[in-house]
C-alpha cells in the first residue's frame, strides 16, 4: 500500500505543475527506422495496421484510458521487429497494448522473451482488464513480474544482465523515472532502442538526456492522446 500512496502523492505535485513541452522530432518515424539501420518506409506497416485494427476489435467496448497510442505502438512494433531483442523489459502493463505489440513483434522474429514489470490496480473495474489485451498464444514468451518497479525491477535487472530493449510506460513522475531510466540505461546494449512514454508529465527526460548523451534522441507526439513520447539509443 506505501508504494501506492507514494505514487499518488507524487502524480499529485506533478499534476498541479502542468505539462512540459517538447518539440517534435521532423519526420520521427523515418528517423527512428534510420537510427535502427531499417528500410523506410517500414516494410513492416501493413501488418501493424492489420493487428491494430483487430486489437481494437476485440477491445471495442471496454475502458481504454490507460491504453498505449497508436504512436507509442508503432514505436514498440518497429522497434521490436528491427532490433530483434532476445531480453526485453517492459515497465507498466494496464490492458497489455503495448505488451501485445511486443510479443507479436517477437513471435514474429521466432526469438525473444518479455518481462513485464507492474503493479496492478486495486479498482475491480482496472483489475479485471489487466493484460486483457495479451492472447494466450503469445504467453509463452512473457513473464509478468508483479509489483512496484521501484523494488522489483533493479533485482530483474541485475538477473538478466545486459538487454536488448526497454519501455517505461509506468508511473511518469520524476521521482519514478529519475531513479529508473539511469537503471536501465546501464543494462541495455548498446544501439538497443529505449521508448519513454509519458515524458511531458515531468522534466525527468530532459536531466536523463542531459546526462545519458545518447547517440540518438527522437521526441514524437501522442496522435490520440495529450503529450509525448521518446526513443534514445545508445552509443555503439
Amino acid at each position: 500500500m506505501v508504494y501506492r500512496v507514494r505514487g499518488r502523492m507524487e502524480l499529485a505535485r506533478e499534476r498541479a505543475r502542468g505539462d512540459r513541452v517538447y518539440a517534435p522530432t521532423p519526420a520521427w518515424e523515418e528517423a527512428y527506422h534510420v537510427a535502427l539501420g531499417a528500410p523506410w518506409p517500414c516494410i513492416h506497416m501493413a501488418r501493424f495496421n492489420d493487428a491494430w485494427a483487430a486489437l481494437a476489435g476485440e477491445l471495442q467496448g471496454t475502458g481504454q484510458g490507460h491504453d498505449a497510442d497508436p504512436a507509442l505502438a508503432r514505436a514498440v512494433w518497429c522497434g521490436a521487429l528491427h532490433a530483434q531483442p532476445s531480453r526485453a523489459v517492459e515497465v507498466g502493463v494496464a490492458r497489455g497494448v503495448s505488451t501485445r505489440f511486443l510479443l507479436e513483434a517477437l513471435a514474429a522474429n521466432g526469438n525473444g522473451k518479455l518481462w513485464s514489470v507492474d503493479l496492478p490496480p486495486l479498482l475491480e473495474g482496472w483489475r479485471s482488464q489487466v493484460a486483457v489485451a495479451v492472447p494466450s498464444r503469445l504467453r509463452g514468451s512473457w513473464e509478468y513480474v508483479r509489483g512496484p518497479s521501484s523494488r522489483v525491477l533493479p533485482r530483474l535487472l541485475e538477473q538478466l544482465g545486459e538487454i536488448d530493449f526497454f519501455l517505461h510506460d509506468g508511473l511518469h513522475t520524476e521521482p519514478t523515472l529519475a531513479r529508473e531510466l539511469p537503471m536501465a540505461w546501464s543494462h541495455v546494449r548498446p544501439g538497443a532502442p529505449v521508448l519513454i512514454d509519458g515524458i511531458h508529465r515531468s522534466e525527468a527526460f530532459r536531466a536523463f538526456e542531459q546526462r545519458a548523451h545518447p547517440s540518438t534522441s527522437i521526441i514524437a507526439p501522442h496522435e490520440e492522446k495529450r503529450g509525448y513520447l521518446a526513443i534514445v539509443l545508445k552509443h555503439r
